[in-house]
């Protein structure tokens, strides 16, 4: 609001909100702080990505939170997630494919006699799997 009405006095602007100079100035430290931090948290993440590359984000919390706490950032672990889903730094999820065929085995293989067979109607073609 400031940068639109220079101006406007900045208590008058916080009066009409209803918030006091002083918590105007104390968001804009919050900010600031919350800006450092997630930097921080960054700088570390990305570095511990370089020498394991496809660590979750749970053990990579448990795995920073002593550097983190060393250097003052006291961060839970939703914030954490928080902080990587906006730097773009979850790791991706690995689709699984449900394994149907087991087509590498040392079974012999048998020619398909059905191959090319029409089939019109019912009892025609029997096929027995043992």
């Amino acid at each position: 609001m400031k940068a639109f009405y220079k101006a406007a006095d900045l208590s008058v602007l916080c009066g009409l909100f209803g918030k006091s100079r002083q918590a105007y100035y104390e968001q804009l430290w919050h900010e600031a702080k919350e800006r450092f931090q997630d930097a921080i948290i960054v700088d570390l993440v990305k570095h511990e990505r370089r020498v394991a590359r496809r660590v979750g984000g749970r053990n990579l919390y448990l795995i920073l939170r002593p550097s983190l706490e060393a250097r003052q950032v006291f961060i839970g672990r939703d914030r954490f997630f928080e902080v990587l889903r906006q730097n773009g730094l979850l790791a991706k999820r690995r689709r699984r494919r449900t394994v149907t065929t087991l087509s590498r085995h040392a079974l012999p293989l048998y020619p398909n006699l059905a191959k090319g067979l029409q089939v019109v109607q019912a009892e025609q073609l029997w096929i027995c799997g043992g």
